[in-house]
């Protein structure tokens, strides 16, 4: 237990903050940084067999192919409708109004950044600039990228920036709001906004657990580089294994994404094959099953997706979600308040004694 590696992950974080390169696994990392003439490279330790339940978990986390919920650039199972050649009025009529997702395959195809955010680019233009990491460190971006080419572990580090277009606003020459999202009435708040756009950077398995978007505003995310897997439900149903309190601003989850989509990812073999599309419509009082009758659960089938280079996603308000990446990928995603949600995001404000806007 010595060797774990959430133990040396810990411990290389409390010691150099983002200052350090990672080498082989975080064990070695911490020793290699600590002692740069330390060159021994780390070997694999064989022992009689061990039963643990903790190693197991850890292990098989670690080691499953995240290609088992999907195939990067193969999509099987998706249930998020794909449009192209949507005009502002079609898309407020059937996405925005009926607050239901879609991906948008045609809004990113004239982004320079497709091409500019390489890892390549991205390491020789901005390497040496710190970027917010999830962990609560900054990190040298080029320190990241080595990072993300090496690791595989059950939790990585995720690049999670919303300072970026502050500290690296070339950035923001790089691609363009789409015209659906361009009212934003945040933007009136002025230095008062909330955080509201993220650089997102990380390694397969990175992602984020299943959350509703902050302060009840609507969002999209658009994918430069990998491949990432959603899995969505309604406002009115609450994922199986998640468990928000009654206010809703804290949200229990499993530890991590992979052990939510071993244990509760739900197969198409463990859901009847008539049961319900979501809607987004309902009680925000049901659960992971929409109630039918007194006696009687009707069944409801996330919405899910692979998405990938050059697509967009709109995650409507409200809408519970997870994302996993299938791949090292490279995003941008920004959250939003019009005319659509700003009554649901006046409502979560009313409710609200203290420090009423959330901020990440």
């Amino acid at each position: 237990f010595s060797r774990e590696e959430d133990l040396w992950k810990t411990i290389t974080l409390e010691t150099f903050g983002g200052m350090f390169t990672f080498q082989t696994n975080w064990r070695y990392t911490f020793i290699a940084n600590k002692l740069p003439s330390f060159s021994l490279v780390p070997a694999t330790i064989t022992f009689p067999p061990l039963y643990s339940d903790y190693l197991f978990h850890l292990w098989r986390c670690t080691s499953i192919p995240t290609t088992t919920w999907g195939q990067a650039g193969r999509p099987s199972v998706d249930t998020v409708p794909r449009r192209a050649g949507l005009s502002p009025e079609e898309f407020k009529r059937e996405y925005l109004d009926t607050n239901m997702p879609v991906i948008l395959t045609d809004v990113m195809k004239d982004w320079s950044a497709l091409q500019e955010w390489s890892p390549e680019n991205l390491k020789a233009k901005y390497g040496d600039r710190e970027f917010y990491i999830n962990s609560g460190v900054h990190m040298r971006l080029r320190d990241f990228f080595s990072y993300v080419e090496q690791v595989q572990e059950e939790m990585p580090m995720y690049l999670f920036d919303h300072y970026y277009g502050e500290t690296s606003p070339e950035l923001l020459q790089d691609y363009k709001i789409p015209p659906f999202f361009g009212d934003d009435l945040f933007g009136l708040l002025g230095e008062s906004r909330p955080s509201y756009r993220w650089l997102l950077v990380g390694p397969a398995r990175a992602g984020a657990s299943f959350h509703k978007d902050p302060n009840h505003t609507s969002a999209w995310n658009g994918v430069i580089s990998g491949y990432k897997k959603w899995v969505m439900y309604p406002p009115h149903i609450t994922p199986p294994g998640v468990y928000p309190s009654d206010d809703g601003l804290e949200v229990a989850t499993p530890s991590s994404i992979m052990e939510w989509f071993i244990n509760y990812y739900p197969s198409r073999d463990d859901v009847p094959p008539k049961a319900s599309r979501p809607s987004a419509e309902g009680s925000t009082k049901a659960r992971s099953k929409k109630r039918k009758g007194d006696d009687e659960e009707e069944e409801v089938r996330p919405l899910e997706c692979v998405l990938g280079p050059g697509e967009m996603i709109f995650v409507p308000c409200g809408w519970w979600h997870t994302v996993l990446n299938l791949t090292p990928s490279v995003a941008v995603t920004q959250n939003f308040c019009n005319n659509q949600n700003v009554l649901n995001v006046i409502k979560f404000l009313q409710t609200k004694t203290k420090n009423p806007l959330i901020n990440y």
